[in-house]
């Protein structure tokens, strides 16, 4: 288990992913960061963005995750985020639609939340990304 990390990833309605995994890449404010076993212990926001996982057979998954909290701790890693999806998982035309919505909102701009429409708009992207993976 020492060049294995926990990695455990919740969502508020369900587990997302839990298992032993060899590197973590995730983004936060400031860019992406990879993660290996033995990582100090940190905790940082994250944002939405394609999260990929090296599990313990060398094998890559990709997954969105969106707005969260990540904590490491002696080689136990937690994300804690707002969505967090599998590509088979993600209904890629909702996604489009909502990247249409925030867009359209985005151009018209009055009256509405800013902010709550670039993050909408950034989700969908993330999301659609996985599509052309």
């Amino acid at each position: 288990m020492a060049n294995l990390m926990t990695l455990s990833i919740l969502s508020p309605d369900k587990d997302v992913y839990s298992g032993a995994v060899k590197k973590i890449f995730v983004t936060n404010e400031y860019g992406r960061l990879e993660i290996l076993p033995n990582h100090t212990d940190m905790i940082t926001l994250l944002i939405p963005s394609i999260t990929e996982i090296v599990d313990e057979n060398d094998s890559t998954k990709r997954l969105f995750t969106s707005y969260g909290v990540l904590e490491i701790h002696k080689n136990n890693v937690s994300m804690n985020c707002d969505a967090g999806e599998l590509p088979e998982k993600i209904d890629y035309k909702r996604a489009e639609e909502a990247k249409k919505r925030a867009e359209e909102r985005l151009e018209q701009r009055d009256g509405i939340d800013v902010k709550r429409a670039e993050a909408a708009l950034l989700r969908a992207i993330t999301r659609l990304k996985l599509k052309e993976i």
